[in-house]
């Protein structure tokens, strides 16, 4: 996927998400369903990894290339590869919490989680203006875990994880 390709997917994605919660009740909103994430939780989880995504993506990529390193030729694998790859080490069990847990702000509300949702996307479009193609196929940055990817991989990896989780709000919605 190009950039702009993948913009316009986490675009797409966001409002297919959004459009999903948007008629739903506080109620059902923050309730959780077979020992699974409610729709907050969801949103909250979602928030959370895109805004770790977007402070790593604003930093100076010196600073990148010195922490997680540079590939010495470009090159990414596709939007499937990365899915494939996320599902199967996802499929293993795993004793260590992530870092990732949904933390609920104490400000909550439906219409809250989806509006920061829907601004740490937006700003991490935006940060990505400062990104060129090459560029997101050498940097490498760390994947709680798949290890150390590609910045293009972890966005493809990012569409692919609104898309889960998608998913758990539509059930969590019943949807």
């Amino acid at each position: 996927m190009t950039k702009e390709q993948i913009i316009a997917e986490i675009k797409n994605v966001c409002e297919a998400t959004i459009s999903e919660s948007r008629m739903s009740s506080e109620d059902t909103f923050y309730t959780s369903k077979n020992q699974k994430w409610s729709a907050a939780l969801n949103y909250a989880h979602l928030t959370l990894s895109a805004k770790l995504l977007a402070q790593g993506l604003a930093a100076p990529k010196f600073a990148l290339w010195l922490k997680f390193g540079r590939k010495s030729s470009p090159g990414s694998v596709s939007y499937q590869e990365i899915v494939d790859r996320y599902i199967e080490v996802n499929a293993q069990p795993r004793e260590a919490l992530t870092g990732f847990e949904p933390r609920m702000s104490s400000e909550t509300s439906r219409t809250f989680e989806i509006e920061a949702f829907s601004k740490i996307h937006e700003k991490l479009i935006r940060i990505l203006d400062n990104w060129s193609e090459k560029q997101l196929d050498i940097y490498l940055i760390p994947h709680p875990l798949m290890g150390k990817i590609t910045v293009r991989e972890m966005l493809c990896f990012m569409i692919y994880h609104i898309i889960h989780h998608q998913n758990a709000i539509k059930v969590a919605l019943d949807k």
